[in-house]
């Protein structure tokens, strides 16, 4: 009888054991998880910020150089893209393709607002212009809250992905539906600086 008891209590000592590391397992996974889809977020809140900002310092350009319609034309129709991607973080993370998309009609959005702003260095009444430079300034601001928010969702999907690839973990993950997450990277064009010919 007393081996018996042993032997049952190492039993259930083991099926505790491996209870809570399979609890632990999964707790982390899913506080992983969604510390991904927060970090998304905020990437979407401070590019949809950025492009909140757009028609007024357009309109704010416009005033001062109607006759810049080439770059008028490319951040309507880079703004046009970034409204055809969708947002659905539950549809884009974990989907490299549908993030690649999502990254490029941003930075492509980035590069045609870039030459906007470049715009000014043609018309000294504009750079001295109070309301564009406190939209610049602001979008300024935006462009820095968009690179610390990128980092810290590529820093989330890199813990994500490494806790996936774990041994044990790989399969509380798989059970989870935890797919292995893309990166927020932008396009190689995106590295350089766009030419603007006057």
């Amino acid at each position: 009888m007393k081996i018996f008891l042993i032997i049952l209590g190492v039993i259930v000592a083991m099926a505790l054991s491996l209870f809570f590391m399979y609890k632990g397992m999964y707790n982390r996974l899913v506080t992983l998880d969604e510390q991904t889809r927060q970090a998304f977020g905020k990437i979407v809140t401070s590019l949809q910020r950025r492009n909140d900002l757009i028609p007024n310092l357009v309109n704010t350009v416009k005033g001062y150089a109607a006759h810049e319609s080439k770059v008028f034309q490319d951040i309507a129709e880079a703004r046009a893209s970034v409204g055809k991607t969708t947002i659905d973080a539950s549809k884009i993370i974990g989907n490299k393709e549908m993030m690649t998309k999502y990254a490029n009609a941003q930075s492509t959005l980035g590069g045609a607002l870039q030459k906007l702003l470049m715009v000014q260095e043609r018309y000294p009444d504009l750079k001295a212009n109070k309301q564009f430079l406190n939209l610049q300034h602001e979008l300024a601001g935006t462009e820095n809250r968009i690179t610390v928010a990128r980092q810290r969702y590529n820093d989330a999907v890199g813990a994500v992905n490494k806790a996936r690839r774990q041994l044990i973990t790989s399969i509380v993950a798989a059970q989870l539906g935890i797919e292995e997450q893309a990166y927020f990277k932008a396009e190689e064009k995106a590295q350089t600086v766009p030419a603007v010919a006057f």
